[in-house]
């Protein structure tokens, strides 16, 4: 047998240093809470807002723009339209794809009712109404570039590779752990026996087992099977047998003649 191979200790190493980087990404996340509340939070990270609804001019800069409100606001329809000088232009209907969904760490839930695409910076006249009233019903605008931008800070990409790296090291780290524990098992070598000392002293000649497989044969043959088993075998009385002819000499003879007349009654039949 191969004498067992030494434990390779980087793949625990690899699973501590997982860990503490994982650990140290999430005190960062804990501790920059507020900062990633600023960039996700609408209320707090919009370029523009509108409030109560009706119509508003503004001047955006070239983008995808997200449109958001809260949950309960979600009534709110809207229209935009390009101005050229002093008119209004056409309504715009290029939509787009954005990486940015507006969230918030107190809960608060918000939907998006449209993304727009502006290809160059433009004065736009924005057309809110509601189903009922909107008076307190605030559209919230954040443009994905600035998004991206403000979650490129140094701070927040340092603490996302640190959990992302000891995310992808403990996993790493369990499967070269079983794999180095399947390697260190022991492996009989092709030509040895598999057969220890021990079992060779125990290991019994043809005649030996013969003996033990009829001993338990008789045995087996031997057990009377209830109600039977207490009674005794009857003793099994030996015929005499005599020697040479089975003949045997009358006594009867001339001058001895027979008592009876038997005789007579074995002659007449």
């Amino acid at each position: 047998m191969q004498p067992e191979v030494d434990a390779n200790v980087w793949p625990r190493r690899l699973l501590i240093v997982g860990s503490i980087l994982f650990l140290v990404g999430a005190a960062l996340y804990l501790s920059n809470t507020d900062l990633m509340n600023d960039i996700i939070d609408p209320r707090k990270s919009a370029a523009h807002t509108l409030e109560d609804g009706g119509i508003h001019t503004l001047t955006l800069e070239e983008g995808c723009w997200v449109f958001s409100v809260l949950e309960e606001n979600a009534d709110v329809t809207m229209n935009i339209s390009e101005i050229n000088g002093s008119a209004v232009g056409k309504t715009l209907d290029q939509k787009c794809r954005a990486d940015y969904a507006p969230q918030a760490i107190d809960g608060a839930v918000f939907v998006v009712l449209e993304k727009w695409d502006i290809d160059q910076k433009k004065e736009v006249l924005i057309e809110i109404d509601c189903e009922g009233d909107c008076a307190g019903k605030t559209v919230w605008l954040n443009e994905n570039g600035a998004f991206i931008s403000d979650f490129t800070q140094p701070i927040i990409v340092i603490m996302i590779t640190i959990c992302c790296f000891g995310s992808f090291l403990i996993p790493l780290g369990l499967v070269l752990m079983l794999v180095n524990r399947s390697k260190a098992q022991p492996v009989l070598l092709e030509n040895q026996s598999p057969f220890t000392e021990t079992d060779a002293v125990e290991m019994k000649s043809t005649d030996e087992i013969f003996a033990m497989i009829h001993g338990v044969m008789n045995d087996a043959e031997n057990e009377v099977p209830p109600p039977f088993s207490g009674l005794t075998a009857p003793k099994e009385v030996p015929e005499k047998v005599q020697s040479g002819s089975g003949n045997i000499a009358s006594s009867i003879t001339p001058d001895n003649p027979a008592s009876d007349d038997s005789w007579k009654k074995w002659d007449e039949s």
